[in-house]
């Protein structure tokens, strides 16, 4: 059986914390998507790993040996909350609203900027 890659090391890792991606990729100061992108490499910059490990609290030199065991860190950030489970279905439905509120946002902005975008390009063809 072939090793893990890094990047499979760090989702693993990461999952494992149930810690929020969106949370973890803005304290990496990266992209959600660029985190996912880090999930397929097989290699990864270790300051970066150890970075993750401060972050989540994860010692990942028993996986990764090259890299700094948790405790040698001069600092460690507060952990990320994780999502967690809802304890009753009142949380559950709750839960779901507030995602429904937020993807209806999210359309709203989307309509919007696709007007502007059509009035642009209507604008632009009568010059």
């Amino acid at each position: 059986m072939p090793a893990q890659t890094h990047g499979e090391i760090l989702r693993q890792a990461i999952h494992q914390r149930a810690v929020n991606q969106k949370q973890l990729a803005q304290q990496l100061g990266i992209s959600r998507s660029t985190l996912y992108e880090k999930y397929e490499a097989d290699k990864l910059d270790l300051a970066f790993i150890e970075r993750v490990g401060q972050l989540i609290r994860y010692d990942f030199s028993q996986h990764i040996p090259e890299t700094a065991p948790l405790g040698a860190a001069t600092t460690v950030a507060e952990p990320l909350p994780g999502y967690g489970s809802p304890s009753s279905l009142e949380a559950c439905q709750a839960r779901l609203l507030l995602v429904h509120e937020q993807f209806a946002e999210k359309v709203r902005q989307y309509d919007e900027l696709q007007e502007k975008y059509n009035a642009l390009l209507a604008e632009r063809g009568r010059k």
